[in-house]
Formats: C-alpha cells, sequence, structure tokens
C-alpha cells in the first residue's frame, strides 16, 4: 500500500511593511514639546538653573526644527 504525504506549501511572508523610522520633523516636534515642558516646569520649583538649561534646550529644538525644514 502506497504511503500518502501531506503536500505542504510555503506560505508566502505576510505583508508586513515595518513602520517607517521618525522623520527629522517629527523628531525635532518631540523634542520642541519636551523642552517646553522642561521650561514650563522650572518656573514653579523655583529652579532657576534647570530654567536656564530648559532655555537653552528649547533654543537648541527651534533650531533643529528650522534646520529640518519644518
Amino acid at each position: 500500500m502506497r504511503q500518502i504525504r501531506p503536500r505542504h506549501r510555503k506560505r508566502p511572508p505576510p505583508d508586513v511593511t515595518p513602520p517607517d523610522p521618525p522623520t527629522a520633523d517629527a523628531t525635532a516636534a518631540v523634542e520642541l514639546k519636551a523642552a517646553l515642558e522642561q521650561l514650563r516646569d522650572a518656573p514653579p520649583r523655583g529652579d532657576f538653573s534647570a530654567f536656564g538649561a530648559a532655555l537653552d534646550r528649547l533654543q537648541q529644538a527651534v533650531d533643529a526644527c528650522l534646520t529640518s525644514g519644518g
């Protein structure tokens, strides 16, 4: 008697496209948001060195945003 073997067909991989890496615009926007939050949070604590650092961070974020074309 002949043995019947099941046929296994290789299925093609699912059409899954990996997500796009963040764009420079998106990265700059996230950094702007974080810098603004840091700037907003420093004065109520009376932390003026953190306020100055937040201003510097905000300036860097604005510069990055402008350079990325955003």
